[in-house]
């Protein structure tokens, strides 16, 4: 029972809004959405084991896709300049660097 996409993009605005720490953390992001995901399909997260989360990733119905919330969170954080981290910044401009490195002006 994953997230729909529409609901997605409400669902990562809420947890930039609540959970600060998610604005510079993209891993925390996920546990914590996946963490509801697990619960919310019945599964006790507390206590799952890791081959029964591997399991879980590799079927692909039960967590929302990881890219689907990274998309959302680097969208959200340039459209919304409060759901910035501290680090936002810092990415923005490192940009520039990797672009040359690439080659790309």
């Amino acid at each position: 029972m994953q997230v729909e996409i529409k609901n997605n993009k409400e669902r990562v605005k809420r947890y930039l809004t609540d959970y600060p720490e998610t604005r510079d953390n993209y891993n925390k992001l996920i546990a914590n959405i996946w963490y509801h995901d697990l619960k919310n399909s019945g599964h006790s997260p507390d206590i799952i084991d890791g081959l029964k989360m591997l399991r879980i990733i590799a079927k692909g119905d039960i967590l929302t896709n990881p890219e689907s919330i990274r998309r959302n969170w680097q969208k959200l954080q340039q459209d919304y300049p409060e759901l910035r981290g501290k680090t936002w910044e810092k990415r923005q401009g490192k940009q520039s660097e990797v672009k040359s490195d690439l080659g790309y002006q």
